[in-house]
C-alpha cells in the first residue's frame, strides 16, 4: 500500500514529537480585585495579583476569570482578549452570609489601578 507524502509527513511529524510553533502571550489583561486576601484563577491556573489589581500578558482568546476569598462568594467571568489590546475586569466578592464571618472577605479601602505583572499564564 502506498502511502501519500503528505499524509506520511503528518505521520512523521507525529511520531519525532514535532508541534506546531508556541505562542507567546500577545494580549493584556487586567485585573482589580477587592479583597486583599483574594486568589485569581486564569483558565484553572493562579495568578499572582497584587491588592487592588494588576496587569497579566496571556495569549489572546476567551479566558475564564475565577477570583476566591475565604468567607466569600466565588465570581467567575469569561472574557475575550483580542490581540494585542488589553481588556479590564473589576471582580468584587460578596460576602457568604453562611459563612463564618472573615476578615478577608472585607474589601479594601481603595482599590488601587493594576500594577504591572511580570507575567501569567501563557495559555
Amino acid at each position: 500500500m502506498k502511502v501519500p507524502a503528505r499524509v506520511f509527513g503528518v505521520f512523521v511529524s507525529l511520531a519525532l514529537g514535532c508541534h506546531a510553533p508556541e505562542r507567546h502571550p500577545d494580549a493584556t489583561l487586567g485585573l482589580r480585585v477587592h479583597q486583599a486576601e483574594a486568589a485569581v484563577f486564569v483558565d484553572d491556573a493562579i495568578v499572582p495579583v497584587a491588592p487592588g489589581g494588576s496587569r497579566v500578558k496571556l495569549l489572546s482568546g476567551v479566558h475564564r476569570i475565577e477570583v476566591r476569598a475565604p468567607g466569600c462568594f466565588t465570581a467567575y467571568r469569561e472574557i475575550s482578549v483580542p490581540a494585542g489590546e488589553t481588556r479590564e475586569i473589576d471582580l468584587p466578592l460578596r460576602p457568604d452570609p453562611d459563612a463564618e464571618v472573615d476578615p478577608a472577605c472585607q474589601p479594601l479601602s481603595a482599590p488601587a489601578k493594576p500594577s504591572a505583572s511580570p507575567g501569567g499564564p501563557g495559555r
